[in-house]
């Protein structure tokens, strides 16, 4: 298919009965239904990547083993791991806030705004043009931006800012501040891949769309040491899962959880909301007796999960 014109609705289906992907469980017209209603065409046709090709009979290549319905069950798999992720997100964001400020805090040398200062000054920015759009009148922060913009301190500044530019405020303060050299260390390693799940989580982008491809990137060593811990999988798999950078990302997210959010409330809520999701992951069963790929995925996540217990 070429990605360049616009399909009719009806030239779709035809498309994906090309590439053999059936429609006895969800027939033709209620799959035309989910596609004018329910999820568009691209978002949802995308978890066929976790399906093998193919090419010996047919040049183009077609999909084996591969329902329609199986593509709108991942999607729905799909969505409800994006809230959780986003929520693990948010957690991890509060709970690194709360403990740079109480270091901040205790730190008899910083006021609160030299901090800020010179951080801006080394971003060659200054108040205005790092959160500038705070002072907007759509901005919920105008009030605070307006009140402050002029000697920012910290603690409105953790308000005022993206996760992004959080994450390079945290590998300033670790690079010049921090006396707590593991706590920050681990984050200064990790944090950029956490903004990986959350922006793919917040602005709504499949996750799971090639969850189980096998990958080429290089692992990461506090990835791999992370997963040495869990007693069920293996140095292979290990050494073969986090070759995939969405699986990977996701590794590092699960155990920087584990380690930054001490909330009792917010992990017991997350541990919840994650053995809900493999529960979910389980309703149709059936439709991925085939797939030993998304199977061996599956089972990989479902023991960290067990291991940590959050």
């Amino acid at each position: 298919m070429n990605d360049k014109y616009k399909l009719t609705f009806d030239e779709m289906i035809a498309y994906l009965t090309k590439k053999n992907i059936q429609f006895n469980i969800t027939s033709e017209d209620e799959a035309l239904e989910i596609l004018r209603t329910r999820n568009y065409y691209y978002k949802l046709t995308s978890y066929k990547r976790n399906y093998q090709k193919e090419y010996d009979k047919f040049p183009y290549g077609i999909y084996m083993h591969l329902e329609f319905a199986y593509l709108v069950d991942l999607a729905s798999i799909d969505m409800n791991l994006r809230y959780t992720l986003l929520e693990m997100c948010l957690d991890i964001e509060h709970s690194i806030k709360v403990r740079l400020l109480e270091h901040i805090t205790d730190d008899e040398e910083e006021d609160g705004f030299t901090i800020v200062e010179r951080f801006l000054d080394l971003q060659n920015k200054t108040v205005q043009s790092y959160i500038g759009s705070m002072g907007t009148n759509a901005s919920y922060a105008k009030k605070m931006y307006d009140r402050h913009h002029q000697k920012l301190p910290v603690w409105v500044f953790m308000e005022c800012i993206t996760f992004g530019q959080f994450v390079r405020f945290i590998e300033f303060y670790y690079k010049n501040f921090a006396t707590d050299i593991t706590y920050y260390r681990k984050l200064h390693e990790t944090i950029r891949y956490i903004k990986n799940i959350r922006n793919a989580a917040a602005h709504n982008t499949p996750i799971l769309m090639n969850i189980a491809e096998p990958g080429t990137a290089k692992k990461t060593k506090i990835a791999s040491d992370y997963l040495s811990q869990v007693p069920n999988i293996s140095k292979d798999a290990r050494n073969k899962k986090l070759k995939n950078n969405r699986v990977h990302d996701l590794v590092l997210l699960l155990f920087i959880y584990s380690d930054y959010v001490t909330s009792s409330n917010m992990r017991k809520h997350t541990f919840e909301n994650l053995t809900s999701l493999l529960s979910r992951c389980k309703r149709n069963k059936s439709y991925y007796q085939k797939n030993l790929a998304l199977i061996s995925t599956y089972k990989f996540f479902e023991s960290i999960i067990n291991h940590l217990k959050l």
